[in-house]
């Protein structure tokens, strides 16, 4: 910590918490921005060291193994010397855990996949209409072509990443069975790398969903032992629901189907997500911390409404994950940074 930030932390008498060191896979259409905002402020607060990429937005994601190899020479060797991963990264856990200080606690955020995937749907849907740029082959004009393509295709980096399975893509499902889908549907094989996540993720705080994103930062909350202003938010990359598409019934059964790895995926982490809330005492326990988050929440919307209450919704509260990142890296020992990748303009 900085003199300045160490005596200031002395007059105001706040004693210093040290925090764990945090590996979140960041997941997409989930809130996982909103979530990734909420690490990016509290190790800036507690001087924690970032692992940075050198474009501000992937750790070797979509397709190379952590932290990819745009990343590995900036980074300098693994020797237990990051506090916080919060950037897009394949999980996996060994590599993780060679850059990261010992005894990291493992996060990533959960999303129905019938919802994540009609957003997901909507969102690509409408910035590539707004952008005039489109993915290879991937046709988002109708729910009926879109779900033909989603059913035949095979995983193929950026092409597929946002589409095909895409939180089990992230949490590594893809990468262990080497980038096929010839095992989507086999649930002997689904099981045993639902088995191997629990290591990392089965315990309270570890599976946040978004469908009941307050609870489980209440969870994480306690798990880390930060206060609730470090928690505290407001929502990023929200789609006008105005503008969606939705999926008639039929064709959210198709959707959930080719996505069955998601839905495993959701099926398993909603059961523990649960089980370990219980365990924590449930509302009983948790029903007033839980009040007094959406309490804050509702005071720093509206700080954040035009015109802004820059004192109460400073520039940090709102900025993005690659804006952050950016923020990050500017005030790193890393070294130069690079633009993102045009190749891949989705890939962010």
């Amino acid at each position: 910590m900085s003199a300045a930030g160490l005596l200031a932390r002395l007059i105001t008498q706040i004693p210093l918490v040290h925090i764990a060191p945090i590996a979140f896979v960041k997941t997409h259409k989930t809130a996982s921005s909103t979530l990734a905002n909420i690490f990016h402020r509290l190790g800036e607060k507690h001087d924690a060291r970032f692992v940075l990429p050198i474009d501000s937005v992937r750790l070797g994601w979509p397709d190379e193994i952590f932290p990819g190899s745009r990343n590995v020479e900036r980074l300098g060797p693994p020797e237990h010397q990051y506090d916080i991963i919060a950037n897009h990264a394949v999980y996996d856990s060994i590599q993780m855990r060679a850059y990261l200080k010992p005894d990291p606690v493992f996060v990533t955020v959960l999303r129905e996949p019938g919802s994540q995937g009609s957003s997901a749907f909507n969102y690509y849907r409408n910035q590539r209409v707004s952008s005039m740029l489109s993915w290879s082959g991937v046709p988002l004009n109708s729910w009926d072509d879109y779900l033909t393509w989603l059913e035949q295709t095979e995983p193929h980096g950026c092409d597929t990443v946002y589409f095909k399975n895409p939180q089990a893509h992230d949490m590594g499902w893809y990468q262990t069975v080497g980038q096929t889908s010839t095992f989507d549907n086999d649930d002997k094989m689904v099981q045993q790398w639902l088995k191997d996540l629990d290591v990392d993720f089965a315990h309270g705080g570890g599976v946040i969903l978004t469908e009941y994103f307050d609870e489980g930062l209440i969870m994480l909350q306690r798990k880390l032992r930060i206060e609730f202003s470090d928690i505290s938010y407001v929502r990023m990359k929200s789609t006008d629901e105005s503008e969606k598409v939705l999926p008639t019934t039929e064709q959210l059964r198709r959707l959930r189907e080719a996505n069955n790895v998601d839905v495993k995926l959701y099926q398993h982490y909603n059961r523990t997500f649960w089980s370990s809330w219980q365990a924590a005492g449930g509302h009983a326990t948790m029903g007033v911390a839980l009040n007094k988050l959406r309490r804050l929440n509702s005071e720093l919307e509206t700080a954040c409404e035009e015109p802004v209450d820059i004192g109460k919704c400073p520039d940090k509260v709102r900025m993005d994950s690659y804006e952050y990142t950016e923020r990050l890296n500017s005030l790193s020992d890393l070294g130069p940074q690079e633009k993102q990748d045009t190749l891949y303009p989705w890939c962010t």
